[in-house]
This record gives structure tokens, C-alpha cells and sequence, in this order.
């Protein structure tokens, strides 16, 4: 049977080859249309800071009209940094090396809007046997990078946890000795966050179980963890933007908890130099000491509880002989906080 092709038929193929056309060029112009934004991170692409590379290639920002660049850090106070001078628009790391920042440059103040990891893994690790109590830290050498979140908050703990820190010799090294120095022997420990030293002295050859650690968390510091946050005038001047990069990040936070081998293998392809053997179980330790805690579980992913707010900034700026202590909305906004059904940890 020979099949006739109407007039009609013949104008809607038409109409269709046009739409299809006009699809086609209007794509990449969608494309151009989405909003770029710069992103730093604290470190390189590690597992904790998985869920940010699953993000995009999940597509969870571009649903959110966001082209977002991802690059890899040297630290928190670099990520500060480089969002306070415009580098970047929006970065991840320590709430406490970003609050001690806007207290002494409230004019350039950078602002935290979406606390991704409730309690701080700022701690001082080593080789087991070789501190005994906090204390003990007391005529060491500690490896501590300056830019690192552990070495700009250890004076904060030395002051909590009863150390004297003139006692306490503290090598100014780069990142990647860090750890170098304490498998040899060149220093009894390292500032930073646990998660990062304690995973990679076992990717230099230590074995896990021959491996300690002194949280400052134990000092009775309540600090918030790490953070996304960006300079308070151009959160104001972008609002959109701050919310879909929230609502964006809390699903791929949602999404890492599911399927955590998902998203650290999303860091490796990231930076191949990186092995699942190292940042799955990197990824779980902050996932267990940091992200699923008794307060998250109750309110959810980036529950900010004023009361300890205004508590932590008090210690702060008492360790750093900072005045006036900064109002809580000057160094939080909760304006761009996820509805909770997104900061759910999963279950």
C-alpha cells in the first residue's frame, strides 16, 4: 500500500523541520544562557568534596540555569581568600578560618549560606604512641601548612585545650610534605583536618589502625564544620543564583549518602592520581564524624542553631583577641537555606 502525503501533513513535516531547526540553533544559545559561576573548593578533588563534581555531572546545576566551574584548593584560607578578592563567586571550607576573616574585614565580609558538615574535623594526627593527650603536644613539632584550617584554628584549641603555645614549634611546610614529614619522623604530628592527614599518610604507607588523632571538638570548641560561602554583597546582588546552587548542592548531598562510591568515583575522574581505596573510606570518616550527626539526623543538613552560633563566635574572636565579637547575620544568612526536604540525611 502506497501512502499519500496531505497538504496539511506536508506543512505540519514542515513546521516540525523548522521547530527542530530552530531547536537546534536555539540550544547552544540555552546553553550560554545558563549563569556561570566560579567555584573554589578547600582541597583537591577528594572524596569528602565528591558530591560537588556529582553535581555536575548529574546535570543538578545546569537543571538549576548554573554553568559552574569546579576547581581544587590549597587550603581553606586560600578559598577565602581568592572568594574575598572576586576570583571566585562562591567557595567551600573551614566556617571558622571564613568567620575569623569577617571579623577582622567586616567591609570585605564573606558569608557562610549553606553549612554542609555540622561538626569541624580540625585535629592534630599521629602515628600512634607518638602524643598521648592534648597536652603532651607540648614541646613538639607539628607540620602545619599555613593556609590549612587546622593550623589558622590552632591557636583556638592550644588556648581550650590548655596548651602552651610557645611549646609547641609549628613548621610552616607545603601541603604535600605535610604528611611526608610525619611518616619520617620530622615532626611527631600535623594540623588539618583529620579526614585529610590521617587518609593520606595512608596513602604514603601507614596503615590506618597505627594512626591517632586529638579533635578540637574534644576542647569543647562547638565551630561549625566546613561551608559554602560567598562575599555577602554579591549574595545580595545574586540571590537566584545562591538558592539554585544551594537547592543543587543539598541533592548531591542527598545523592553522595546513597551511593558513596558514586560520588567519590566522580572525584577521580577528577584527578586519576586518586584511588577509591583511599577516598571511599576518606569520604565516610567525615560522612560518620562531620555530616550524620545527632543534630543533622534531627533537623537536617545545614541546621545553623543560633545559641551555639553566637557561642562559637565568642570563643573565636577571645582566641584571636579579635573586637567588636561580629553580630551572627554578618557571618551566616539563611536566606538560601534548602527547604528541608532536600537536607534530609537519607536513610
Amino acid at each position: 500500500m502506497t501512502g499519500k502525503i496531505s497538504r496539511r501533513t506536508f506543512g505540519l513535516g514542515l513546521a516540525g523541520a523548522a521547530a527542530a531547526a530552530q531547536f537546534k540553533l536555539a540550544a547552544p544559545a540555552l546553553a550560554q544562557a545558563r549563569t556561570k559561576v566560579r567555584f573554589t573548593l578547600d582541597v583537591d578533588f577528594w572524596g569528602p568534596q565528591s558530591n560537588f563534581l556529582l553535581a555536575v555531572e548529574k546535570g543538578l546545576y545546569a537543571a538549576e540555569g548554573l554553568d559552574v566551574q569546579v576547581d581544587g584548593g590549597a587550603g581553606s584560607g586560600q578559598a577565602v581568600t581568592r572568594v574575598a578578592q572576586g576570583t571566585y563567586d562562591i567557595g567551600f571550607g573551614d566556617f571558622g578560618t571564613m568567620a575569623r576573616f569577617t571579623a577582622t574585614n567586616p567591609a570585605t565580609a564573606v558569608q557562610s549560606f549553606f553549612v554542609l558538615w555540622d561538626v569541624m574535623q580540625h585535629g592534630i594526627v599521629f602515628k600512634k604512641g607518638a602524643i598521648k593527650n592534648a597536652k603532651d603536644i607540648e614541646g613538639k613539632t607539628l607540620a602545619a601548612p599555613e593556609p590549612d584550617a587546622g593550623r589558622q584554628m590552632f591557636p583556638w584549641f592550644a588556648k581550650a585545650a590548655g596548651i602552651d603555645q610557645s611549646k609547641v614549634t609549628l613548621r610552616h611546610i607545603d601541603f604535600p610534605l605535610r604528611e611526608t614529614l610525619v611518616v619520617r619522623g620530622e615532626a611527631q604530628g600535623a594540623t588539618g583536618f583529620v579526614s585529610s592527614v590521617a587518609l593520606n599518610m595512608v596513602r604514603a604507607g601507614v596503615p590506618l589502625d597505627q594512626i591517632d588523632w586529638i579533635q578540637y571538638s574534644t576542647a569543647g570548641i562547638e565551630l561549625f564544620g566546613s561551608t559554602i560561602f560567598a562575599k555577602k554583597e554579591w549574595l545580595a546582588a545574586n540571590p537566584t543564583v545562591a538558592a539554585g546552587f544551594a537547592r543543587a548542592t543539598a541533592r548531591s548531598m542527598q545523592e553522595m549518602i546513597k551511593d558513596p562510591k558514586a560520588s567519590v568515583e566522580a572525584a577521580i575522574r577528577r584527578q586519576s592520581l586518586n584511588s577509591l581505596e583511599v577516598e571511599l573510606p576518606r569520604y565516610k570518616m567525615v560522612l560518620e564524624q562531620s555530616i550524620a550527626t545527632p543534630t543533622t539526623r534531627q533537623f537536617g543538613i545545614g541546621h545553623v542553631d543560633q545559641g551555639r552560633l553566637t557561642r562559637s563566635l565568642a570563643g573565636l574572636c577571645d582566641a584571636f583577641n579579635v573586637t567588636p565579637v561580629p553580630a551572627n547575620d554578618l557571618i551566616y544568612t539563611d536566606a538560601f537555606l534548602p527547604p528541608l526536604e532536600l537536607r534530609k540525611i537519607p536513610t
